[in-house]
């Protein structure tokens, strides 16, 4: 397995940038509004929301991609390229007094739907953006943005027992970062053997369209996402155990996350996959990307 050294908080400080900017432009964009009518008006509370809410789900949508360019779920909703799409709409991001969500959903023609919902008080405004996908399916950028072999990895250096995943503060900086060929660990190459947590994140190229296996072999606990939807649970304190799910994709490339954690002992982790005309085989180098 090929590593390079990378900076942990490179493409956290880029995040944080896009939102500060999108946050600064939300801003001028409704004072410009209101101070430039050349009647002597104001803007009712009303129309002040609706601009609000129209440059909220501007935002959002721009938000959505960045997740998808960078293959990394920024806001921790769950999901690459949506944002903050669960059920509690008071954790949505607020943006200038307004609150938006970005749904994201897989278009039958192989392409991505991201739906950029804005709102204030009574307001609401919703925008659509269409990601053509190349047969890359729901969070798949077909030739999409530039991209480099190999997966992002995190690596976590704890100094405590690990009972399962959430054990992990996934969202805080990481010892390492490197770039990973595949993910193929069986009791060696690892950087320390106890109390240690990975994260790998990047893209999968899927070969044929239909319904994919994956395997996700671990000592101790994983998971494995797909375009932001869990396929794989083998969480928890266990020896070498074998958990597979399906996923229906078609040809083209995908989100992909991994997470693992090792508490002590021995270490392993091997992610492997069948499909149409691929019989089992350990996911090789050459279809991750990141």
């Amino acid at each position: 397995m090929r590593r390079a050294d990378t900076n942990p908080n490179a493409e956290r400080g880029g995040a944080a940038v896009a939102v500060l900017v999108a946050l600064v432009l939300l801003q001028l964009a409704v004072v410009g509004v209101v101070v430039s009518g050349g009647r002597e008006t104001t803007l009712t509370a009303r129309r002040l929301e609706t601009v609000r809410s129209f440059y909220a789900a501007e935002a959002g949508v721009n938000m959505a991609i960045r997740e998808l360019s960078v293959g990394a779920d920024e806001d921790a909703d769950g999901g690459i390229g949506s944002i903050s799409d669960d059920s509690d709409d008071s954790t949505d991001p607020l943006l200038a007094g307004a609150r938006v969500r970005v749904e994201m959903t897989d278009e039958s023609d192989g392409s991505t739907l991201l739906a950029s919902i804005g709102r204030q008080g009574d307001a609401t405004r919703r925008i659509e953006a269409s990601l053509a996908g190349g047969g890359g399916g729901a969070g798949g950028m077909g030739s999409g943005p530039a991209v480099v072999a190999g997966l992002a990895a995190s690596w976590f250096y704890e100094s405590s027992t690990i009972q399962q995943l959430n054990d992990i503060d996934w969202s805080s900086t990481p010892d390492v970062m490197t770039v990973e060929a595949d993910i193929d660990w069986n009791n060696s190459g690892w950087p320390r053997d106890s109390y240690l947590g990975l994260e790998l994140n990047g893209w999968v190229d899927v070969p044929a369209g239909g319904t994919w296996t994956f395997s996700l072999a671990s000592d101790d606990g994983s998971a494995l996402w797909i375009n932001g939807v869990e396929v794989v649970n083998n969480d928890g304190l266990h020896s070498v155990r074998t958990r597979s799910g399906t996923a229906d994709l078609a040809a083209g490339r995908h989100a992909i996350r991994v997470r693992f954690f090792e508490n002590t002992g021995a270490a392993v982790l091997i992610l492997g996959w069948s499909g149409p005309g691929q019989s089992y085989q350990t996911v090789p180098e050459g279809v991750l990307w990141h």
